[in-house]
């Protein structure tokens, strides 16, 4: 071993192979258990940068510390979103959140296939589209939808752009 000068506090350590910094300026408390442990390169990297703010002793801890079960992680996403919360999707459609298990693909779905199912009593097949009949995305009214399956949707998009206007590029125009 080495006599080397830590990069962070100047402070001469015995310096292992490829280490810049002593283990004061590499030690960080985990945020799970309180424990403290010593920071690899990469992490106090990245805690330099600030690309990542959370560190733990391992992934035992870390996985304890994000779980459903965790009352940090529970608490904090049912304050946030509670049950019947609408967003509003990039493409224009709503979504409803229904449950709460914590996982995004399970606890909201589309608002138009719900008001449907509800409507029908049953869930919708794989093949059965809901259809927008004044092509409004955020009218989910049980009045404004029908479903179709996936050929007749089809069907509809076509007849309807046929009436579309297109620019010189024969690009549609928005109406």
């Amino acid at each position: 071993m080495t006599i080397a000068v830590c990069e962070e506090c100047g402070s001469r350590f015995e310096r292992k192979q490829y280490q810049k910094r002593c283990d004061n300026c590499r030690k960080f408390t985990c945020l799970n258990c309180g424990n403290y442990f010593l920071l690899t390169s990469v992490q106090w990297w990245h805690r330099k940068k600030g690309i990542t703010k959370q560190f733990f002793c391992n992934n035992a801890c870390k996985n304890e510390y994000y779980s459903s079960n965790s009352p940090r992680k529970g608490k904090r996403n049912k304050e946030r979103y509670p049950l019947g919360t609408k967003k509003i999707r990039s493409d224009g459609y709503a979504l409803i959140k229904i449950k709460d298990t914590g996982h995004q693909w399970i606890d909201w779905v589309l608002e138009h296939r719900h008001v449907m199912e509800q409507h029908i009593g049953r869930t919708l097949l794989s093949n059965e589209i809901v259809h927008h009949i004044d092509q409004d995305r955020k009218n989910n009214s049980i009045n404004n939808l029908q479903i179709l399956v996936a050929s007749e949707h089809a069907g509809n998009a076509h007849r309807l752009g046929k009436n579309r206007k297109r620019d010189s590029l024969g690009r549609f125009i928005a109406n």
